[in-house]
């Protein structure tokens, strides 16, 4: 029980870690728009996040989590994450 509620935890502070620095990454290099291009741009972002929920439900629905490949990788302390994103499961 012990090693299950570290690896939670751990796999937590990966995950909520990962989010904050790409928010600060998007956050400081998003332009802010002019009130002409505003509505355009909302047009588009609400169909993003469409697709965003589909593929989400999709591969929810099939099992499929790049959590699941990240977080047990054999050497996960040490990896290269873009490495463990990029591969494919075996």
């Amino acid at each position: 029980m012990n090693h299950h509620m570290e690896r939670i935890e751990w796999e937590t502070q990966v995950s909520v870690e990962a989010l904050a620095i790409f928010v600060r990454a998007w956050l400081t290099s998003t332009p802010r728009l002019s009130a002409e291009d505003r509505a355009a741009a909302q047009a588009v972002g609400l169909e993003r996040y469409g697709s965003f929920l589909d593929t989400l439900t999709r591969r929810l629905s099939n099992g499929q989590s790049l959590m699941d490949r990240l977080f047990d990788a054999p050497d996960r302390h040490e990896r290269d994450v873009g490495q463990i994103v990029l591969r494919q499961p075996t």
